[in-house]
C-alpha cells in the first residue's frame, strides 16, 4: 500500500516515482519476506526491481526477513504504467473515457497505454532470457507493480487481449508463484498468495463478468455487414487535458 492507494489526489501534486509506502504498506511488505523465505528456504535468488520508490521501499521490508545478503538488480522496464507526469484535473473522466474507447488501448496523456507497456514487458524478458543462460539461482523474484505484473505474464503466457481484460488486478504485495518442471520451459501460475490469507491455487484470480468483446466478421460472404457507431464526442472532447 502507497500514499496513493489512500489518497488518489496525491499524484496531482506528487510525481508517481516518488511515492513511499504507508505504516500498512510496511507491514504489507515485511509480510510478503516472510512469506518468500517460506516458499524459497536456503535456495539462492536473484530480485529484479522497479525503481520507483515505493518498490524499492518494499524490496528494503522483504530483505529484512532473509538472514542473508540477495543479489538485486534494477530494471527500468517492469515500472508502473504511465498516465502522464502529474494527473490531469479531469484524471476520472479520463479513465471513464479509458473504458469506452478500451482500456488496454488507451493512451493516457503524456502517459501509456497497457499496450505500451506490453512492449516494455517483450524488451525485459528478451533481456531476461539470454541472462537465464548463466543463471545459476533456481529463483527469480520481480518487485513491481499490479498491472505491470500482470502485462508480464501476459507476454510470458501469450495470453491474449481479452483473456488480460478478464484477469482481476492483483492485491497489494501479493505473490504469484510461477514454476516449471526442469524438463518444461513453460512456466504456469502455481498459486497466488495474497497479504494475510492462505495460498490460492488454480490459476489467477478472473472477474466474475466477462468484459465486452467487440464483433468480428466471421469470414463468410453473407455474413451482415458490422458498421461501428461514433462513441459520444462530447466525453471525447471532455477528456482532453
Amino acid at each position: 500500500e502507497s500514499e496513493g492507494n489512500v489518497n488518489r489526489t496525491i499524484t496531482k501534486v506528487v510525481p508517481d516515482h516518488l511515492l513511499h509506502l504507508t505504516k500498512n504498506g510496511r507491514d504489507q511488505a515485511l509480510d510478503a519476506g516472510r512469506r518468500l523465505c517460506e516458499l524459497i528456504g536456503d535456495e539462492n535468488s536473484k530480485f529484479i526491481v522497479s525503481p520507483y520508490v515505493r518498490t524499492v521501499e518494499t524490496l528494503n521490508g522483504i530483505k529484512q526477513r532473509f538472514d542473508r545478503e540477495v543479489e538485486v538488480r534494477e530494471d527500468l522496464q517492469i515500472r508502473e504504467q504511465e498516465h502522464g507526469n502529474l494527473d490531469a484535473e479531469n484524471m476520472g473522466q479520463l479513465h471513464q473515457h479509458a473504458q469506452k474507447f478500451g482500456m488496454f488501448y488507451f493512451r493516457f496523456p503524456d502517459g501509456e497505454s497497457p499496450a505500451d507497456c506490453y512492449d516494455r514487458a517483450s524488451l525485459f524478458l528478451e533481456s531476461l532470457y539470454r541472462g537465464w543462460e548463466y543463471n545459476r539461482a533456481p529463483n527469480q523474484v520481480f518487485i513491481g507493480h499490479g498491472l505491470m505484473i500482470l502485462v508480464i505474464i501476459m507476454r510470458l503466457m501469450r495470453l491474449s487481449v481479452n483473456e488480460f481484460l478478464e484477469l482481476e488486478p492483483l492485491a497489494n504485495c501479493e505473490l504469484v508463484v510461477l514454476e516449471r518442471d526442469p524438463q518444461n520451459p513453460k512456466f504456469t501460475v502455481s498459486f497466488v498468495w495474497r497479504h494475510g490469507m492462505e495460498r490460492e491455487y488454480g490459476g489467477l484470480r478472473r472477474k466474475a463478468e466477462k468484459p465486452h468483446s467487440p464483433p468480428v466478421w466471421d469470414g463468410k460472404p453473407d455474413s451482415e455487414l458490422l458498421v461501428n457507431e461514433p462513441i459520444n464526442t462530447s466525453e471525447v472532447a471532455s477528456a482532453k487535458p
